[in-house]
Parts: C-alpha cells; sequence; structure tokens
C-alpha cells in the first residue's frame, strides 16, 4: 500500500499562513496522492518535493486564469540534485500547452554576472520568470534583482527563484534582498530517502 504523503513544512512568513493551509488541506493531500497526480508533465511527485509541486502547480493555475499569485516570489531551495531545475522544467511544459499564449523564461545567475540588464529587459513581457541559483549573485547584483523582481510583483507578474539554501542562510547577500526573498513562499526540496531513490530509479530503467 502507498504512503499518504505528510506534510511538515510551513511558510517563512507568517502573512502566508493561509496560503499554506491550502495547500495542505485534506482535498489538496487527496488530489496528490492521487494515481493521476504520481507524475506531473514526467515529473515525479514524491515526499520530499510534494509540497514543491504543489506551490508550482498553484502559480501555474494562477497565471492560466489571469490572477496575482498568492505568493511572490515562490523560493525553492534544496542540495543540488533534489529537483528544482527538473520542476521549473515540469511547468514550462505545462504553460507550454496552455490556450492562452504565456510565456515563460529560465535565466541563470551566472549569466546575469554577465549582461544583467540585458538578461532582465529579456523578461519584461514573461508571465513567469525563474530565476536559478541566486547563492551565485554578489551584493551589486542581489540589489539590481531585487528591484526588479518588485517591478514584476507590482505589475503582477509571477517570479520563481531558487538556491541551495533557504533566504536566512545566504548571509553573504545583502538583508534587504533576503528579506524580500523570506517575503514570499519559501519551500525546501529534501534530499530523496532510500525508498524514492529506488522509486526514481525504477521509473528510469523501466518508464514505471
Amino acid at each position: 500500500m502507498k504512503t499518504p504523503v505528510q506534510l511538515s513544512m510551513i511558510p517563512a512568513h507568517p502573512a502566508l499562513a493561509h496560503g499554506y493551509r491550502r495547500l495542505q488541506s485534506p482535498r489538496h493531500e487527496a488530489d496528490l496522492n492521487a494515481p493521476s497526480l504520481r507524475h506531473w508533465n514526467n515529473f515525479l511527485v514524491l515526499p520530499e518535493n510534494c509540497l514543491a509541486v504543489r506551490a508550482v502547480r498553484a502559480l501555474c493555475r494562477a497565471v492560466e486564469q489571469g490572477k496575482r499569485p498568492r505568493a511572490n516570489p515562490l523560493v525553492l531551495h534544496g542540495w543540488p540534485g533534489t529537483g528544482k531545475s527538473r520542476l521549473l522544467s515540469a511547468l514550462a511544459a505545462q504553460l507550454a500547452r496552455a490556450a492562452h499564449g504565456l510565456s515563460m523564461q529560465t535565466v541563470a545567475s551566472g549569466e546575469l554576472l554577465r549582461a544583467a540588464e540585458d538578461e532582465l529587459a529579456n523578461t519584461h513581457s514573461c508571465d513567469i520568470v525563474a530565476l536559478e541559483d541566486v547563492q551565485h549573485l554578489n551584493d551589486r547584483f542581489a540589489t539590481l534583482i531585487g528591484d526588479w523582481m518588485d517591478q514584476r510583483t507590482a505589475r503582477g507578474q509571477a517570479t520563481i527563484v531558487t538556491a541551495n539554501a533557504g533566504p536566512a542562510r545566504l548571509t553573504h547577500l545583502p538583508r534587504r534582498f533576503t528579506s524580500r526573498l523570506a517575503g514570499g513562499l519559501v519551500i525546501q526540496l529534501q534530499p530523496l530517502s532510500v525508498a524514492s531513490r529506488r522509486e526514481v530509479a525504477i521509473v528510469v530503467w523501466y518508464g514505471a
């Protein structure tokens, strides 16, 4: 018998408690444990990433419905290999099938260090922008990105940020920037357990 997904994460900001309770409601738990949601756009839903999947799907629905995201930015953090980039790919695949001509762009922090203003200018009209690996930013670019996120939020555009650690542990970055991240919805993708790694291996080898 499949073990039901249990949630233990809490939002980083008290104002997000209502949205978090919706993510962990019995109806959402039942939806996620349904067989049809074992995969989402070829992303394997596991106990270690289930809350991140819910948050990304909720953001996707808001954008598809033309609504402002309840939490902005959405911050996904975890060690390499926990599935952050693959989850963003699943989101891009979902948006590609949308009937409203929605757009998403993923930008690596390393690219911003080379041509920040050009990269940010190219994202002006994107419905969702995902900024990956912000732990690589320096003070100057973190300040620039913080202002850019504020502008996107004011326009009602969604921003997703990924990092290898939560905002409180990004101590080398300006406090104003990490506070801006903490003001969104912060979710950790946990390292995979032995059982989850086994399930991933089965999917890779047998396509289950």
